[in-house]
């Protein structure tokens, strides 16, 4: 739940996500705490779909490596028994599983290459890693939807110099050309995105908040 904004100006942006229990999958173990849930439609097939993460999950006997579940929507609805579990160390998802990692994290949907399918953002916190040169923690990876459901996925090109790169992003279209794009704090991405990740083209130096503006996304306590 997100802390009450302090100060004069109250204004808040806000993309509600309900909050769920999650069961035993196998081999993935529930460990403990909150799941989020996000409605898109994946494989394309004109029925909403339903992504549940875990973060705090034990995959592989891997504490807190997390894991996302995919519930897939059909004229019967929903199929619990019937959902795909994806992790680091499931076909096409880059990345491997580690303790820690918290696979999950935070979930953001669009259609981010612009195919007509809903793609799906992973954030994992605790992820650590290094592109040029730089010690990153935390990353976000995009799984590319498809008839088949998630079967490709790539972990987004660091941004900056920061270390943290795992933080609240936010999906829109936010100048208004038809393709989803991805904001965060300090920098706008603009889509369609290619499949190696990198957005058509990018907005830096953004700043969304005045010290006392809160801006909630897909985001559920880590």
């Amino acid at each position: 739940m997100s802390e009450p904004v302090r100060g004069a100006t109250r204004r808040t942006v806000v993309v509600a996500l309900a909050l769920l229990s999650a069961t035993a999958v196998m081999p993935v173990a529930h460990a403990r705490t909150a799941v989020a849930e996000v409605r898109q439609d994946f494989n394309g097939d004109g029925y909403e779909d339903l992504a549940v993460a875990a973060p705090h999950a034990t995959v592989g006997g891997k504490a807190n490596a997390g894991y996302v579940a995919v519930l897939f929507g059909s004229a019967r609805g929903l199929s619990p028994a019937a959902r795909t579990v994806y992790t680091q160390a499931s076909a096409g998802v880059p990345g491997s599983v580690e303790a820690g990692d918290r696979f999950g994290s935070r979930l953001t949907a669009a259609d981010l290459d612009d195919d007509g399918f809903t793609d799906l953002l992973v954030a994992a916190y605790g992820e650590r890693w290094e592109q040029n040169g730089l010690a990153r923690e935390g990353n976000r990876t995009v799984l590319w939807g498809g008839p088949d459901g998630f079967t490709t996925g790539k972990v987004l090109p660091a941004e900056g110099t920061g270390s943290f790169q795992a933080g609240l992003t936010v999906a829109g279209d936010f100048d208004g050309d038809g393709r989803r794009d991805l904001a965060r704090e300090g920098l706008v991405a603009y889509g369609p995105f290619g499949r190696d990740g990198q957005p058509s083209r990018v907005q830096g130096d953004v700043k969304f908040a005045d010290d006392d503006v809160l801006t909630v996304g897909s985001a559920f306590p880590d």
